[in-house]
This record gives C-alpha cells, structure tokens and sequence, in this order.
C-alpha cells in the first residue's frame, strides 16, 4: 500500500535532498516502476540470487536487453519443464526489450531526446513487432513472430517450448543485439 507515495515521492525527496538512495526489495512491481521512473538517471539494479550449491551470486539487471539474455543462458541447456517455461518467459520478455530499445533508439536518432524505454510499457510483443518492422532487414520481423508464437505457451498452460526452441530464440535475440544495438 505504501509503495506508490514511497517511489513517487519518498525517493524523489531524498535524491533531490543529495541522498544516495538504496532500495532492496523482492516487490517486482516496485523493481519495474523504480527501474522505468528513474531510468533517466542511469540507475542501476541487481538481483541477489541464492543456490545452495553455487552459494550466492549478483547480477546486474538494469542493462535491459543485455541483462535479459545473460539471465537466460543458465536454462539453455536443461531438459526439465520447469527451467524452460522460466526461459520462454525471460526469451519473450528479451524480445520485448529489444523492440523498445530499438524504438527507443530510432527516435533518438531522429532528434527525439525524451524518448525512454518506458514510453513503450503497455505495449505487447504483438505491437511493438509491428513498430520494429520498418527498422529491421526483411527477415527479421518474422523471427520475431516466431520468439513471440513459440515462447507463449510458457506464460501459459499450454506445453513448454522445446530446448531446441528456446535455443535458436536466444540465438535470434544475440544476432539482433549484434546487428542493432
């Protein structure tokens, strides 16, 4: 209940007072609004995972695109339902990002300097692949179509994507990384 005031006017007061403000939460939702309010100002968000055979690891996440993809490599390779619906989710969400991203930097290009990620938060993949069309090479758009009609039934009841699936989606996303951002 107290998430809206503390993120819109709690931690605005506080970085326009000099405060050095660190916030550690397992609310996604505040993740996301804080990440997509305060993106102007370059700010940075972790994940702190614990494994108890790994020990605990902390990995950047507020790199967008790049962060998404790092996240998906440890379920590439595993065979168990659970581990690849976790990465058709984060393959989808991936897409996502790159399609913003790529708007994002197109409007820049075109003198559009206010343009943020977050202008594009409502949209889904569905739209925003129609927007990217125009600034992808001809056989791009349809590998996009491809992440977003055999990475949803991870979101879903329907059966889990396949291993193989999942691994030349991330492949598609690494080639657009390379080629456009």
């Amino acid at each position: 209940d107290h998430r809206p005031y503390f993120i819109h006017s709690v931690v605005p007061k506080l970085m326009n007072d000099g405060v050095q403000v660190v916030v550690m939460t397992q609310d996604q939702s505040m993740l996301k609004d804080m990440a997509n309010l305060f993106e102007h100002l370059d700010i940075d968000c972790f994940q702190v995972l614990r494994d108890p055979t790994t020990g605990v690891s902390i990995n950047k996440t507020s790199d967008g695109f790049e962060a998404i993809l790092a996240r998906i490599q440890p379920y590439l390779n595993n065979v168990h339902p659970a581990p690849r619906k976790t990465a058709s989710e984060l393959v989808r969400d991936a897409a996502e990002r790159f399609c913003k991203e790529l708007l994002v930097r197109d409007r820049r290009a075109k003198g559009d300097n206010a343009a943020l990620v977050s202008d594009y938060k409502k949209e889904l993949l569905q739209g925003l692949i129609t927007k990217v069309r125009p600034l992808l090479k001809p056989d791009e758009p349809g590998k996009l179509e491809t992440i977003r009609v055999n990475m949803n039934p991870g979101k879903h009841d329907a059966p889990v994507p396949s291993a193989q699936d999942i691994k030349v989606a991330h492949g598609y996303l690494k080639r657009f990384k390379r080629d456009y951002l």
